[in-house]
């Protein structure tokens, strides 16, 4: 793992969000499962693995455990999808 080196600040507490800020991140990521997807979008999980893995589906996340997860509301904009309020 690479170690981060904060140089030229007086303390890390500027550095800090603040709540509006973080706020403001959540509202733009929404993360489902692979079967939430599939649902959401009339898929079946199948087509979605395969299209994952010939680098041609959605952006995706893995987490520790290997589950695949997707941000809704980028995959929402990528099918032109882009006008929900909030979710």
């Amino acid at each position: 793992m690479k170690k981060i080196i904060i140089t030229n600040t007086k303390s890390l507490k500027e550095l800090q969000l603040n709540d509006d800020q973080i706020n403001s991140i959540l509202e733009k990521v929404r993360l489902v499962s692979t079967k939430q997807l599939s649902t959401i979008i009339n898929k079946t999980p199948a087509a979605l693995r395969k299209a994952r893995q010939g680098d041609y589906g959605f952006p995706f996340f893995r987490d520790k455990d290997g589950k695949i997860f997707y941000n809704l509301p980028t995959v929402l904009k990528q099918i032109g999808i882009d006008n929900i309020e909030r979710l």
